[in-house]
């Protein structure tokens, strides 16, 4: 960053309404509560017991605090719903931040204020000019299939902006689900632009901003991008009535840690038992994928983006995660709390560097049992352990 330059950290303007007369609440930040996420008591035994659960807590405060939120769930304020309309905005596409060239910088284009602030972007008038109205759906992880879901798409489902022509600016080598999903929600391609540049430099730009942390959207957006989803494959308002959805974590991740289980034949004939259908969320396309997810009545499910396929699922119905107790994530039990689904877990034992891992076919079987209840809860009952 030049030499004795600094940004003004500025806040956007509370967006209450929109173009249809929707009501003030759309605007406001909303109390969210999640609930716990249930478990069998053989693994809350393991966590307070095991060494390899406590020394992992004792060393990282940010793992006693995962564990602490999982067994007690946690109540939280998301954010208003923010729109503004600039002129001469300016863009940094691998962050998302919006600037102007005076200097202000707008603290909810971004889930990530910091990493913009490190990376040395100066104002300067050398940035071509583009005529015509954008609005940014680009976050710092725009290009991860998670991130995507809940950091970004939620500024589409509750802004206003859809009813006029505005271009949506996409990350840079956008993938399959990108394109896929805006065309789900009626933003055909020539609607969408892809940055060829660090910096772009807007004659107009929309900013909205559902979410000032990732994975920590506004309430109402992410259950009004639920339902526009649901709306679009023709599910709004149905039961699910499909089968039971296990996520096959089937091909390698491009990222270090690979979080596949060891003993998946051990999985998979659990499940099978319980009447459930393989799926490999990434042979489908996009819209498949909604309508597989929407209909389903259970998902489990290694920890993944796979699992946030729980976008789609109607309230009520249930998620099953299998956690590394080495690398693992909550965010996916926050969404649940929110959409109004039912939140199950099992740690199981980590066996490599990459985070490779296995599960006890047992304690699924019993977690299952737990699921579903009815004539299965007798096959739950507890035992010495």
């Amino acid at each position: 960053m030049k030499s004795g330059y600094s940004w003004s950290v500025a806040n956007g303007e509370v967006f209450t309404r929109s173009s249809k007369g929707a009501s003030p609440k759309d605007g406001l930040p909303s109390v969210e509560r999640r609930l716990s996420s249930a478990t069998v008591p053989e693994q809350v035994n393991d966590v307070l017991m095991r060494s390899d659960y406590l020394e992992n807590c004792y060393r990282h405060s940010w793992e006693r605090q995962k564990l602490a939120r999982l067994y007690s769930g946690e109540v939280i304020t998301t954010p208003e719903v923010m729109q503004m309309e600039l002129s001469q905005g300016c863009l940094h596409v691998p962050t998302g931040t919006i600037f102007l060239d005076s200097g202000k910088v707008f603290r909810q284009s971004t889930v990530r204020l910091e990493d913009f602030l490190a990376s040395g972007i100066v104002p300067s008038g050398d940035w071509s000019q583009r005529i015509g109205l954008y609005a940014s759906l680009v976050t710092r992880w725009a290009g991860n299939y998670a991130h995507w879901l809940f950091d970004s798409l939620p500024r589409v489902a509750i802004s206003e902006v859809l009813e006029r022509n505005e271009t949506f600016i996409l990350p840079q080598n956008p993938s399959r689900f990108h394109r896929e999903s805006l065309k789900l929600l009626g933003i055909e391609k020539e609607r969408c632009l892809v940055p060829d540049q660090e910096v772009l430099r807007l004659e107009r730009l929309i900013m909205v901003s559902t979410a000032v942390t990732s994975g920590i959207p506004n309430g109402h957006a992410l259950r009004k991008l639920r339902e526009r989803f649901r709306e679009a494959v023709g599910l709004s308002g149905q039961p699910a009535t499909g089968k039971p959805l296990y996520i096959l974590r089937e091909k390698p991740s491009p990222a270090k840690s690979q979080r596949r289980l060891i003993n998946e034949p051990e999985v998979r004939r659990v499940l099978m038992d319980f009447g459930f259908e393989v799926i490999v969320p990434e042979d489908l396309s996009f819209e498949e994928q909604v309508r597989k997810f929407a209909e389903a009545p259970i998902l489990v499910g290694p920890h993944g983006a796979g699992n946030f396929n729980l976008m789609y699922m109607a309230p009520g119905t249930a998620v099953v995660e299998l956690f590394n107790p080495e690398c693992w994530e909550h965010t996916s039990v926050r969404l649940s709390g929110m959409l109004g689904l039912r939140h199950y877990h099992l740690f199981g034992i980590n066996r490599t560097k990459d985070h490779l891992f296995e599960i006890d076919p047992k304690r699924l079987r019993k977690l299952m049992c737990l699921v579903l209840g009815g004539e299965h809860l007798a096959d739950a009952v507890e035992t010495v352990f």
